[in-house]
């Protein structure tokens, strides 16, 4: 079977559109859109909403955050969620206007987008087959079709889009669903704006994929419109699942050490589109790479490195350690987690959040400001601390936050040491000073070089302390025993028995 030019955005339907849902069914204007069994009434209505949009707009095709609210009746904090989805899917698009405003366009489809996953969700737990076998190594879905089969969420998600892309296109032109298809002309700009949740999985021959949708069509080749019913037909026939496009799985870790794909190794630069990790325990997950949306869930015990994203969400978490660079970052229903962020973007705490713990970036690896600049993160912005808390039910002070999150103190912060490397870099080290990305506070830094230094001064009383061989032998036996006391404590010594193992296996 030949492969399809289009895929669909996965990420979009399970990551950006679950958060739309939640702020949608608490907006005051959109109770009813919610409420409406039949898709021709939610399509009716998104159309009116469409609208409201476009008349309290100044600037035509676009709005700003306090006209979703005003015609929306979107609570402010729920908007900035909804805003911050925004921005990430603007930047995977390459739509930075470098202002505070979006395309109307884009929001409503996204809406769409969101009612359109929850009535798969539904759909696929009326016939209980959400439950995934686990698997407790990185699944691709980069081999070719015949090498990677398509399960049926994948097949759901396909035959969703195709039957709503006829009003996705009606709400992309501005027309009521009573409208006649025969009368309506499709520019290229409209069918670029399907780019939200469609992507060409094809390339040309100098091996570029990021091209615009309409480039594929037949239709515009020679003219800058076409008749709605040929590109609609085209679009159904054009999307398939998600055979060429990077997206990895992992689910149901357990006590593992996992490594994904070290950089300087990998055969290619590409930007995965989609990285989640779900329902893993006392394991340590390393994925350094740059991904686009990135959504960890239902983990416990667990570290995980991820190396860069532009959207990253942690989900009904529980005492996990999650070390990344992001754009933006979303914290739902998680208790004592201790996130060290590198993020251009607040902090966004969502819902029934305890007792987590926000750190400044304290890792490096050789492929990452590569990765920054590829998806376009800066290493010299990052508000880790000016965490936004959203929806909390433990508090409604806009200032008090605490027993939801809380800063680390410097004196408890550390560097960590991704412990991978290729041979041509072994023994590289990070670069110092100003040079690292999301370099900490001098505060932090200060005291890790005080921690430092307190180490080379008991070293150095070691060596000129004139002890005898049998002494010097009974104080290293005494060190090693309240190191590996520490290790115990802290809950390092399994992550370094594992990766004992992996060395002895790759040896």
């Amino acid at each position: 079977m030949a492969m399809k030019p289009l895929s669909v955005r996965e990420e979009v339907l399970d990551h950006v559109s679950e958060l739309f849902y939640s702020c949608l069914c608490k907006a005051r204007h959109l109770a009813n859109l919610v409420a409406l069994e039949k898709w021709e009434e939610k399509e009716r209505e998104l159309h009116l909403l469409s609208q409201s949009l476009r008349e309290t707009s100044m600037d035509e095709g676009y709005c700003s955050r306090f006209q979703l609210e005003q015609a929306w009746g979107i609570k402010s904090d729920n908007a900035e969620v909804m805003w911050s989805a925004m921005k990430s899917l603007g930047s995977v698009l390459e739509r930075e206007e470098g202002c505070e405003l979006v395309r109307v366009t884009d929001l409503v489809q996204v809406t769409c987008i969101a009612l359109v996953a929850k009535e798969a969700t539904l759909r696929r737990k009326e016939e209980g087959v959400l439950a995934n076998e686990p698997s407790s190594s990185f699944a691709t879905e980069s081999q070719p079709p015949s090498q990677s089969p398509v399960d049926s969420s994948t097949r759901d998600k396909v035959e969703l889009v195709v039957s709503h892309l006829e009003s996705l296109l009606r709400l992309i032109l501005g027309v009521p669903p009573t409208c006649l298809s025969t009368s309506l002309v499709v520019t290229t700009d409209d069918v670029d704006a399907l780019g939200l949740w469609l992507r060409p999985v094809v390339k040309t021959k100098e091996g570029r994929s990021n091209f615009k949708l309409s480039e594929l069509s037949p239709f515009f080749v020679s003219h800058l419109h076409a008749s709605f019913r040929d590109v609609s037909g085209w679009l159904k026939g054009a999307v398939g699942p998600s055979t060429s496009d990077v997206v990895m799985r992992l689910k149901g870790a357990q006590k593992k050490l996992i490594f994904r794909q070290d950089p300087r190794e990998s055969a290619t630069d590409e930007v995965l589109a989609c990285l989640t990790i779900d329902s893993c325990a006392d394991s340590t997950i390393y994925c350094l790479l740059p991904i686009e949306f990135v959504r960890i869930s239902n983990c416990k015990n667990c570290t995980v490195v991820v190396g860069s994203a532009r959207f990253a969400q942690t989900t009904h978490c529980s005492s996990l350690k999650v070390i990344t660079a992001c754009r933006t970052k979303v914290i739902s229903n998680c208790m004592d987690c201790v996130f060290y962020l590198g993020t251009n973007e607040c902090p966004l705490l969502v819902g029934d959040n305890r007792h987590v713990t926000l750190a400044p970036y304290n890792s490096y690896y050789d492929g990452l400001p590569d990765h920054l600049e590829c998806l376009r993160i800066s290493g010299e912005v990052n508000y880790w601390n000016v965490a936004k808390v959203v929806d909390s039910p433990y508090s409604s002070d806009p200032v008090d936050h605490s027993g939801i999150f809380a800063v680390m103190p410097p004196e408890k912060w550390s560097s960590f040491v991704i412990p991978f490397a290729s041979e041509e870099n072994q023994g590289a080290s990070a670069p110092a000073g100003e040079a690292r990305p999301f370099l900490a506070p001098k505060a932090y830094r200060q005291n890790l070089e005080a921690m430092a230094k307190r180490v080379d001064e008991v070293r150095a009383k070691i060596a000129g302390s004139g002890l005898a061989e049998d002494q010097r032998q009974a104080l290293q036996q005494v060190i090693r025993g309240h190191f590996k006391d520490w290790l115990l404590r802290d809950g390092h010594f399994n992550e370094i028995q594992r990766l004992s193992e992996m060395e002895l296996a790759v040896k």
